[in-house]
């Protein structure tokens, strides 16, 4: 997967996630820059923008090219996310991702962006998990132990039976992809995928706010999924896979303070997994903070892009 489709999912499965209440949208302006804003409101305060940039040197923009084009085509509160491709970027696509703002390659871009008044605030890997290759054992929806790091596979979020429809969780056998699956070394934890009203209201309350829609439920193909984990009836975690085209984009990995660091959010991100090769997607895409970042290749994720995260200047 190249960085301009990686960013591609990035944006249309953000925006996607964003619209549940009011439209969220992505707007592809020029080769090179997405602009994610609100549609048009006639009540409400407008949310701020997201620019992003990307492959800036083959598409001919200049730092001073960005700047102009987010003037132009973003509100007055927005944000400018800058992507470099580790292929590209000094020392390849072995480079350290998880460098965050402080690597080589990111000082010249900071340096340049600074000049125009904007300030670094944050650095996020691009990350990307090929699905339906030999490496696929590794996601088969089961949690793997104490294969996914040293404690269990500490990747938290950054950010059954007749109980299955007590949960409002899929029926099935352990075999089946809509099957809860305990966590190895507590059986009373489980994962599986949401799959009816009840367990999205479930998982709403749990999460202070809607992670699936009813109508999402329903539709065939789904436009997204959502998993959940259990300990009991109490959810203590949570997943979901929005699909762009061929590809799914990773949103809202959270598992809650208590239960991290027990390989939960590995047993989630497998379960996922799992649930889009069957799918049929090519590829997952997330974004990671720098400590996900060496956490996501215990499941199979590789960096291929930085984010750079600035405020522009004020006006």
């Amino acid at each position: 997967m190249t960085v301009e489709e990686a960013v591609t999912v990035f944006a249309r499965g953000f925006t996607f996630g964003r619209s549940f209440t009011h439209p969220f949208v992505a707007t592809h302006v020029v080769p090179g820059l997405w602009v994610l804003s609100d549609a048009p409101r006639h009540v409400g305060e407008y949310r701020g923008d997201e620019v992003i940039a990307y492959d800036t040197d083959s598409h001919g923009l200049g730092a001073e090219d960005v700047h102009a084009l987010a003037r132009r085509y973003a509100r007055a509160r927005f944000t400018l996310g800058v992507v470099r491709d580790l292929a590209t970027a000094d020392g390849g696509a072995d480079s350290d991702a998880a460098g965050g703002a402080e690597g080589g390659a990111d000082r010249g871009a900071r340096a340049v962006f600074k000049g125009l008044g904007y300030r670094l605030i944050a650095a996020e890997s691009l990350m990307v998990r090929d699905l339906g290759g030999r490496d696929d054992d590794r996601v088969d929806g089961r949690d793997g132990g104490r294969d996914g790091g040293r404690d269990g596979d500490p990747i938290d979020g950054d950010n059954h039976d007749r109980r299955d429809e007590r949960h409002g969780l899929a029926p099935g056998h352990a075999s089946s992809p809509a099957a809860p699956r305990p966590v190895a070394g507590d059986p009373r934890i489980t994962v599986a995928r949401v799959t009816t009203v009840a367990a999205a209201v479930r998982l709403a309350k749990a999460a202070r706010r809607r992670q699936i829609l009813p109508e999402h439920l329903t539709a065939d193909p789904p436009p997204m999924r959502s998993f959940i984990a259990l300990d009991g009836a109490l959810p203590i975690g949570w997943v979901s896979s929005v699909v762009v085209g061929e590809h799914t984009w990773c949103s809202n990995l959270f598992v809650t303070a208590p239960y991290r660091r027990r390989g939960i959010g590995g047993a989630l991100m497998r379960r996922m997994l799992a649930d889009d090769a069957v799918a049929g997607s090519r590829a997952n895409v997330l974004l990671a903070s720098r400590t996900g970042a060496l956490l996501y290749p215990t499941v199979g994720y590789r960096a291929i892009g930085e984010l750079l995260i600035f405020t522009p200047p004020r006006r």
